[in-house]
């Protein structure tokens, strides 16, 4: 035999085993890729995409018209887009900002008014999806709602009369006694109905004091502000 022909034989033998040994290694390769696919399939959504949380009034609150604080929750970091509008549609913008923390003072608003806020998660020049929420405005400062036996106190308004509103689903018997700064008795009322309003727009401006009580001779003091 020629050596031509042995040179021919070495060649054919040597492909057949390359050819062998790739085909054992795709076996080896594939399903590796695959596990790889199925890995990023399972990755969890980036914190970009987690929804804030509106914390601070909360949905419908009555909050006095000065000094308006409020704050949220971001998941993703503080860097925050933050918008104000009088209507949920957002169409005319009151206030269109981005913030670096999770809080925002309003020096101001119109007293009497509902405002609705949303704000959103702000990453590499894309924000995420927005989070709503909306509260109300009023002239009398009641630091938090009084709310005594089931007699809820709310500051509130309709049209343009300032009104203290009175909630007492439970139809209670009380009475409200209501005195300014030089304890001069401004008001005073025996409730039993489930719904009473004082209206407070004619009122001097400043600090008043009210006191709750009932029957059993149980009595309850609230301070507010007319501003």
């Amino acid at each position: 035999m020629s050596v031509n022909c042995h040179i021919f034989i070495l060649l054919l033998i040597c492909k057949f085993i390359l050819i062998n040994d790739v085909n054992s290694q795709s076996d080896t390769i594939l399903p590796q890729v695959l596990q790889l696919s199925q890995l990023f399939e399972n990755v969890e959504p980036k914190k970009c995409e987690q929804r804030i949380t509106c914390k601070l009034p909360t949905e419908n609150q009555v909050v006095h018209y000065k000094n308006i604080y409020l704050t949220w929750e971001n998941p993703c970091g503080i860097v925050s887009k933050f918008q104000m509008a009088e209507n949920s549609d957002f169409q005319k913008v009151l206030i269109d900002t981005i913030l670096n923390n999770n809080s925002l003072t309003i020096p101001e608003l119109e007293k009497h008014r509902e405002y609705h806020w949303r704000v959103s998660n702000v990453s590499e020049q894309e924000h995420g999806t927005f989070s709503e929420s909306f509260f109300k405005t009023s002239s009398i400062q009641l630091d938090e709602n009084y709310n005594q036996n089931s007699v809820e106190f709310i500051p509130t308004w309709i049209g343009n009369n300032e009104i203290l509103y009175v909630s007492n689903p439970k139809k209670i018997d009380c009475r409200i006694k209501i005195f300014d700064e030089k304890e001069m008795m401004i008001s005073q009322k025996c409730i039993k109905q489930e719904k009473f309003a004082f209206r407070t727009e004619s009122w001097p401006r400043g600090m008043y004091k009210l006191i709750l009580s009932f029957p059993d001779d149980s009595s309850h003091t609230k301070y507010f502000v007319l501003k």
